[in-house]
């Protein structure tokens, strides 16, 4: 009886041992998508906070022209969160155009630990551009106040 009852446990031990075996298997075989995913939800973040920098930048750019309307341009860098030493780096290059205008080219790119680096094989690096045309607001083309 007492062989009876060891040769069950052997069974029961062999049985647990093959569920193991399974689970460690499929947990195994998911890790490279979750990680996969994981890596990619970091580069979606980082290309919107990018793009974000660069509108920013537009704003910057377009607000400096009305005050000056000789500003050329300038890298403006600002701190992306408290939590971490992560910079955005944004560059601004004004351009004279053919037809008197001007043009804004902004470059936003996000420098991790907040400085410029190679990116190794697994980091994707993120910049985001914007050209657009710009022309300085003159007398006839702002709109008319109402008299009070």
């Amino acid at each position: 009886m007492r062989s009876r009852d060891k040769f069950r446990r052997g069974y029961l031990l062999v049985a647990v041992l093959a569920v193991l075996l399974t689970v460690s298997t499929i947990l195994l075989s998911m890790l490279p998508h979750l990680l996969r995913v994981r890596r990619e939800g970091r580069f979606d973040a980082t290309k919107l906070q990018t793009e974000m920098l660069a509108r920013a930048g537009v704003l910057r750019a377009i607000e400096q022209l009305k005050v000056d309307p000789n500003y050329l341009g300038e890298v403006w860098r600002v701190p992306i969160s408290p939590e971490t030493n992560d910079l955005g780096s944004i560059q601004i290059e004004i351009s004279s155009n053919p037809q008197g205008g001007q043009d804004i080219a902004i470059v936003a790119r996000l420098l991790p630990g907040g400085i410029e680096q190679i990116p190794s094989a697994f980091e994707h690096p993120v910049q985001y551009e914007i050209k657009l045309p710009f022309m300085q607001p003159t007398k006839e083309t702002l709109p008319s106040q109402p008299e009070a």
